[in-house]
């Protein structure tokens, strides 16, 4: 590029897309605005929305035709999400703070903020719980999630592409990649509702790039949208900024001459976002950090737990319909668990993506893309290689960032979504660059053949959706047995192997408080933990409710009694379990008497003066 040359409006290339010096960005501006290829009409961005969100309606069909009975995903996590949809407008209709909680965990104060309570999506599916139900709110609110991301992607990339239909196709590899279908079918809402990183690559281009809009109006933007993000969910807040960093320092690298004149505007959108950011985000994030049950100390999971693994790129998972058996029984092997593996991008598309950066090469803009997808790869696997699921011990650079305050809690398998951004964005312009320049109807079907072959191999089966259990006139039997907020240890105790409680609580419109809940619990010593630390008749409950057997003597019997009555428990509620003759066994010899039965609960009242 001659000096003083602007920049081209694809995020800096050094040449035209023929490989020739540019002359200008400005002449290469006005080129594409007079010379535009028909094909890059295509149809309006409501239009394409509609077909993204019918795919994603077809992909969620399991749940959706049984919106009130079925979950998506249908783990523990998608009742806990089905909590928190229903949380916040029950919370703010009866003046209660959303980002605290006594109704799990009680008599203590849960801090919200920390569990990915997701108030932002609370506030956004309200018309659907208050009509349909939260079950029903959860799953639309699903693939809504699928269809936004895959639409911001669209509207990323026809920045850079001018044919429609590769702008589409790079929306469609983003939001229905086997990243998004994984965590669809693991109940991760806040993973698949993934619209802002596409908008924040649209920011980092107006920032550093092409700098159209005022710095204040786009400072308010990047402002706005972090704060949404910090309400959806803050782990993916903080890989953005881990990927913007990166990306702005490649771009720097690659220009440091074009954006010496650019950085006092492109810093003061910083500022301003960053302001914004701090005004918008003060209240929930003083709530999490100086609020009641702060956390602090060791992590959630083990460094090692949830990481990529080298073969993960090219070997398909149960969640692919062309995956052979042979692969599928390689890919459970795989650190983290099924609902973790998310990276597959397919040997046709890794092909595609080299031949690409190959062609494209010339373009200095598309070989920093590239490194850019490189590095977040090598992240994503974690601070030790990982190949068929086993630790080969060959330390890898995530062991150095994964140390940094707050980025520890950040899985770094799950930055595979950005992978999956980058490598649509790559192919798409490749094949942008046959159909435009190669107009013979042979080149253009080389373009639609060579995108079958990338997107083939990743299309997926519906997500998973399982039913829900639902007691009989479960509403009518908690109002007609207890008093609105009453203390009801509710039986099984809700933990990640079975939370119905808390799906009955959240259902019957929180007609009760529970002692327990499926959250991240604070330690002894203020420590994250998924594990309860109770007294030991919470534990002996939580043992008999997933099949252990305990007993009781006649003077253990008064102690555990006197621990349920501590935590302020004023009734007990068996509801259908498997093994809920064993806990009514348990709980008749500790409170002295038998139950009541209504709508499949044993029912104890008036627990709170001994048995």
């Amino acid at each position: 590029m001659r000096p003083g040359a602007e920049p081209h409006s694809s995020m800096l290339p050094a040449t035209d897309v023929r490989g020739h010096p540019e002359s200008g960005t400005s002449q290469a501006l006005n080129d594409r605005g007079r010379h535009p290829d028909r094909s890059s009409h295509g149809i309006p961005p409501g239009a394409t929305a509609g077909v993204y969100l019918a795919v994603a309606g077809l992909l969620g069909a399991g749940a959706l035709t049984n919106a009130t009975s079925r979950l998506i995903g249908g783990s523990a996590d998608a009742v806990q999400h089905v909590w928190f949809l229903a949380w916040l407008p029950f919370a703010l209709t009866h003046h209660l703070n959303p980002l605290l909680t006594s109704y799990l965990d009680h008599p203590l104060q849960v801090n919200l903020m920390w569990n990915n309570s997701t108030p932002f999506l609370g506030v956004i599916a309200w018309p659907f719980t208050a009509t349909v139900g939260p079950v029903a709110a959860y799953n639309i609110m699903g693939v809504l999630a699928l269809a936004a991301s895959a639409w911001t992607a669209y509207l990323a990339a026809r920045r850079y592409i001018q044919t429609w239909w590769i702008s589409f196709l790079v929306g469609t590899l983003y939001g229905f990649s086997p990243f998004m279908m994984v965590q669809a079918s693991g109940s991760h809402l806040t993973l698949v509702t993934a619209f802002t990183p596409p908008l924040l690559l649209i920011c980092l281009d107006e920032a550093l790039v092409r700098q159209r809009y005022a710095y204040w109006k786009l400072g308010l933007f990047l402002g706005v949208i972090a704060t949404v993000q910090l309400l959806i969910g803050e782990e993916l807040l903080l890989t953005e900024i881990l990927v913007a960093l990166l990306a702005t320092i490649l771009v720097v690298a690659g220009w440091p001459s074009q954006l010496a004149r650019r950085w006092r505007s492109a810093l003061a959108a910083l500022g301003v976002g960053a302001g914004v950011f701090a005004v918008l985000g003060a209240i929930p994030l003083a709530f999490q950090f100086f609020g009641p049950s702060p956390l602090q100390g060791t992590t959630i999971h083990p460094p090692a737990s949830f990481v990529g693994d080298l073969l993960g790129w090219v070997v398909p998972t149960q969640q692919q319909l062309l995956a052979p058996s042979s692969a599928v029984a390689l890919a459970t092997k795989f650190t983290g668990g099924f609902s973790e593996h998310d990276a597959y991008l397919g040997i046709p598309l890794i092909a595609l993506m080299a031949v690409s950066l190959f062609v494209l090469r010339r373009q200095r803009w598309v070989c920093l893309l590239a490194v850019l997808i490189g590095t977040i790869a090598v992240l994503s696997l974690g601070p030790n290689l990982h190949v068929g699921g086993a630790s080969t011990g060959i330390r890898l650079p995530w062991a150095l960032v994964g140390s940094i305050p707050l980025l520890r809690d950040a899985l770094p398998d799950r930055l595979a979504l950005y992978v999956f951004l980058g490598a649509a964005l790559l192919v798409g312009l490749f094949l942008d660059h046959i159909w435009r320049l190669r107009t013979g109807w042979k080149w253009r079907a080389v373009a639609i053949g060579l995108a079958l072959a990338a997107v083939i191999p990743l299309i997926p089966i519906p997500a998973n959706s399982v039913p829900v259990t639902v007691p009989n006139r479960l509403t009518s039997t908690l109002s007609g047995h207890f008093h609105p907020g009453e203390v009801v240890a509710m039986l099984p105790v809700a933990t990640i192997a079975n939370d119905n409680a808390m799906l009955w609580q959240a259902l019957s419109g929180f007609r009760v408080q529970l002692p327990w809940g499926y959250l991240i619990h604070r330690g002894l010593h203020g420590e994250s933990s998924v594990n309860l630390v109770g007294p030991t008749v919470v534990s002996q409950l939580t043992e008999i409710g997933q099949g252990a057997s305990q007993s009781l003597s006649n003077g253990s019997s008064a102690a555990r009694a006197y621990e349920l009555r501590n935590l302020g428990v004023s009734a007990v509620a068996v509801g259908p379990t498997p093994f809920q003759s064993e806990l009514v066994r348990y709980l008749t010899h500790l409170l002295g008497r038998g139950p009541e039965w209504a709508g499949g609960f044993a029912i104890w009242s008036s627990v709170t003066s001994g048995s």
